[in-house]
């Protein structure tokens, strides 16, 4: 069983024969009223989380309250209105990406809802941990900002060996295909600064429009070094 989510809606898929084909797709708690539930991850326990655009719901035992059943248990991990400050709720960068990490801790990446952001709102934005990654208890306490300066990440993973974080950052549009490069990048303690919107020590340009270049091959501003017998897979 598979669990999907979405701008818009979020399900289960199901293989019952087996051969790695869905044979069916149901909503899933059909009973909750969701809004872009697009972040779904699990905890090693068997937790079930969907981080909302603005809200994260935690559910346990979900695979044995699914075929759309509307009768499904939840519990608020972080309430309506208090994962980011309302007024920086978008679609731009609304879609929240999660994990759960080795120190059992909720990962959770917050895009920020501009292309670039003005200059005189990029601190509340820091402050809050949008364009960041920010970590909390399973329970939604301790809540701390794991990673700075990151425009908008969609995907983010730990390595099993080192237990290090790994992620995705798209970056700015409207200035072409290849520039500037999309970033895979390297996240070994908290804190540390990524460095958008800043480039080559200049605010970057906030009139750009246009599409991301993702992908690129960055961490923490180096190549990525050959790595034999180690590889990692990274949607573009």
């Amino acid at each position: 069983m598979v669990f999907v989510g979405t701008r818009k809606n979020r399900g289960q898929v199901t293989d019952r024969t087996h051969q790695r084909v869905a044979s069916d797709v149901a909503q899933f708690a059909s009973s909750v009223m969701f809004k872009v539930p697009n972040g779904v991850c699990f905890s090693p326990d068997g937790l079930l989380y969907v981080v909302e655009q603005n809200r994260v719901l935690g559910f346990p035992a979900a695979q044995f309250f699914g075929e759309g059943s509307p009768d499904v248990g939840a519990a608020v991990v972080v309430a309506q209105g208090k994962l980011i400050p309302t007024q920086f709720e978008s679609f731009n960068h609304g879609a929240r990406y999660c994990r759960v990490g080795p120190d059992k801790k909720l990962y959770i990446a917050l895009g920020q809802p501009w292309n670039v952001p003005p200059k005189d709102k990029w601190p509340e934005l820091n402050k809050a941990g949008l364009a960041g990654i920010i970590r909390m208890d399973q329970d939604g306490k301790n809540r701390e900002i794991y990673a700075h300066d990151i425009r908008n990440s969609i995907e983010l993973d730990f390595n099993p060996k080192d237990k290090s974080l790994w992620f995705t950052d798209n970056q700015v549009d409207g200035m072409g295909d290849d520039q500037p490069p999309g970033e895979l990048n390297h996240a070994t303690k908290t804190g540390e600064q990524f460095g958008f919107p800043v480039r080559r020590r200049t605010y970057a340009d906030r009139r750009v429009q246009g599409r991301d270049a993702a992908g690129g091959s960055r961490v923490s501003g180096r190549r990525i070094p050959g790595a034999r017998g180690r590889s990692g897979h990274v949607v573009l």
